[in-house]
């Protein structure tokens, strides 16, 4: 099994927008008020896609620390960051209009040859197959971690993460 890759420096923090500034929070302090016990960020693209009552299939690069039967906040991503292995800079999150989902089930390390068509079928309607899964990954790792190539990347597999989305955040 490969070394898992470091995503960031700072795991117990994110950066917030928050009336109209940004601010730094604790994770605990963040998921403390809505009783789930970390943050998934979410691009535009996809994290319009979310709806209550849906189960929806979350596929990152090569593992998550996501746990089954644990809930999670569903946050956007208004602005990208990256980790080049020495420096980093947090995306910034908004908590407008967030989600509450419940992990239903966790597999790291897969690699595309063994991922399954039925791996897909609750993915969001952009990632329907390896191809398509292969280019957001690229999509999202090259900008995020520069320093890592592309065909790096691609050999790390990812972590498949189910989830119910129970709904927003009151």
């Amino acid at each position: 099994m490969k070394k898992s890759v470091k995503r960031s420096k700072d795991n117990t923090h994110l950066f917030i927008k928050c009336k109209g500034k940004i601010i730094k929070a604790s994770i605990r302090k963040v998921c403390s008020p809505s009783h789930t016990e970390d943050v998934m960020r979410f691009r535009k693209k996809e994290f319009s896609l979310l709806k209550k009552n849906k189960i929806i299939t979350h596929f990152n690069l090569q593992s998550t620390g996501y746990k089954k039967g644990k809930k999670y906040l569903l946050v956007l991503i208004v602005k990208p960051g990256f980790f080049d292995g020495k420096n980093e800079q947090q995306p910034v999150l908004s908590l407008d209009d967030a989600f509450i989902a419940t992990c239903i089930s966790v597999q790291n390390h897969v690699p595309y040859g063994k991922i399954e068509a039925g791996d897909f079928r609750n993915s969001f309607l952009h990632i329907k197959n390896i191809g398509q899964l292969k280019k957001i990954i690229l999509q999202r790792y090259s900008q995020s971690m520069p320093h890592i190539k592309p065909k790096e990347i691609l050999s790390l597999g990812v972590g498949i993460t189910r989830l119910r989305v129970e709904g927003k955040v009151q």
